[in-house]
């Protein structure tokens, strides 16, 4: 089983522009969290197939005690993703961290083993995907090249790797609009955030999703400083 975690987020001159965010294997698995929502979301890319991202059971009951709108289900999303084939790979779940919906909190990344990311130019994103295949790591590595910058691989006894991959892209604005219009979904870091139906607050700080279908991949945005109005 891997046992290294990998630890980063997008920032420069020593200070953070995004959360501080972890990837960390388990047997067959591969989960994703975040520093400031450690206790509050997981992201988990199992062996069988399935991914979820899901709130933890303290999170989840501290939304529904204080939240407007609290969730029915811990689980905000779960899908399969596409069978892996012998050569080349399959993108898992893409985390966006676009330019325009940075941080402005300034505070320190973690001392050591924390990887910082330059952020991206205006207009763009810097886009970290999840990328799974059953290749060899020295044909592996050159598929991935053809895709974006490899940052970690994961191999797994069952003959898979994972690999962490980052590129940067042009962010589409109109994921957002996909989210407000309620084709996908999302969670603030507080849950009293949350807006209820018909109500627009700002200055907010989420993790917005797009609709998850089997065999496509997941579209995560971690997004500061938004407008977030719920029609739904």
């Amino acid at each position: 089983m891997p046992s290294k975690s990998f630890r980063f987020g997008i920032g420069e001159d020593d200070r953070l522009m995004s959360s501080a965010w972890i990837i960390f294997p388990g047997k067959n698995d591969l989960y994703l969290g975040l520093r400031n929502m450690a206790h509050s979301v997981k992201i988990s890319v199992h062996g069988s197939g399935v991914c979820q991202f899901a709130l933890t059971e303290k999170y989840w009951e501290q939304a529904r005690t204080i939240a407007v709108n609290p969730p029915s289900d811990r689980c905000l999303t779960r899908w399969h993703r596409a069978p892996v084939p012998d050569q080349g790979v399959v993108e898992v779940l893409s985390i966006w961290f676009p330019s325009a919906h940075h941080s402005k909190s300034g505070q320190k990344p973690p001392a050591k083993g924390f990887t910082l990311i330059k952020p991206a130019p205006s207009g763009k994103a810097v886009r970290v995907t999840i990328a799974e295949s059953m290749e060899n790591t020295e044909s592996l590595e050159r598929t991935l090249l053809r895709f974006g910058l490899p940052i970690v691989y994961y191999k797994f006894d069952n003959g898979r790797t994972l690999s962490i991959v980052m590129r940067l892209e042009v962010f589409d604005e109109s994921r957002l609009h996909q989210i407000r219009s309620g084709s996908g979904t999302g969670t603030t870091f507080d849950p009293s955030d949350a807006p209820a139906k018909g109500e627009t607050k700002s200055g907010l700080s989420m993790l917005a999703m797009t609709e998850a279908h089997d065999g496509q991949p997941l579209h995560i945005a971690e997004l500061h400083g938004i407008n977030l109005e719920r029609v739904a």
